[in-house]
């Protein structure tokens, strides 16, 4: 009987971090990006956070950050540059969190730079060391 009780105890144990430790990852994701949004320079107000969305998920999160280009920096008319964001923030200890960034600024300024309309992709990986 004890070693039943020891099992289903271990096995409980186990089951409990396996649960725990995506939804805690995933909490200090958020917390840790919304902290970056409100930290980005904005080099005397030509860069400014417009808009931030943060939808959590268990192994993978979205996120989405708007940033509004000032007046006659670029053109008569503000820009917007959208950065959308997967974060998978699975096991932190055993697996890096991964974050894979998409920069998408509106055509106006794709076309003023000369660039292609293809956005710019960033892969970022964090680990428990940092």
């Amino acid at each position: 009987m004890k070693r039943k009780l020891f099992f289903f105890t271990i096995g409980s144990l186990l089951f409990g971090f396996t649960v725990f430790i995506p939804y805690w990852t995933g909490v200090e994701a958020e917390k840790q990006f919304l902290l970056l949004n409100q930290q980005v320079p904005t080099h005397n107000a030509h860069l400014v956070l417009s808009d931030t969305t943060y939808r959590r998920g268990w192994l993978i999160s979205q996120a989405q950050s708007t940033f509004e280009i000032a007046r006659g920096v670029i053109s008569a008319e503000p820009q917007q540059v959208i950065l959308d964001h997967q974060i998978e923030h699975g096991f932190l200890p055993i697996f890096p969190t991964i974050i894979h960034t998409s920069i998408a600024p509106q055509s106006r300024i794709v076309h003023w730079l000369g660039l292609t309309e293809t956005p710019v992709l960033v892969k970022t990986t964090l680990q428990f060391d940092g």
